[in-house]
């Protein structure tokens, strides 16, 4: 399954990532599907690779919820959050990779206008699963 398809299929409406003083927040919309499983993996150095923990990778939340709240971070450093969803075989497949820094926001919005020949929207969705999904403070791509 692909939530980067046909907006008529399961897709990814909008995600959100914001980093504060000791915390961040990542926050995502999954629209025409059914509650998917999810894992994340947090690096203060790199995006996983897999979505099995180790290498430098820890697994901070696995669930189906879309929203997630990591705590005690330290406040003046970047973190690198890969999110995975579970596919309906058991496979976990890279969602999205996202680089948060300090005291920054971070907020990408599909749009119901794009479709996946829309240049711009394969523009974006390239962006952000090569893990580019990083502007300024309150930025977008």
């Amino acid at each position: 399954m692909s939530l980067f398809g046909h907006r008529s299929g399961p897709h990814l409406a909008h995600f959100h990532a914001k980093h504060g003083d000791h915390w961040a927040v990542l926050r995502w919309e999954l629209r025409n599907s059914e509650p998917l499983r999810w894992r994340i993996l947090r690096s203060d150095s790199e995006f996983a690779e897999t979505a099995e923990a180790g290498d430098g990778q820890a697994l901070v939340y696995e669930g189906t919820a879309t929203e997630f709240q990591d705590a005690d971070l330290t406040p003046d450093a970047p973190y690198f959050y890969s999110v995975f969803c579970q596919n309906g075989d058991g496979h976990w497949r890279s969602t999205v990779e996202v680089r948060v820094t300090p005291k920054s926001e971070h907020h990408w919005e599909r749009h119901e206008a794009m479709d996946e020949d829309d240049p711009a929207y394969l523009r974006a969705m390239d962006r952000l699963r090569l893990g580019l999904f990083e502007a300024g403070p309150r930025g977008g791509f």
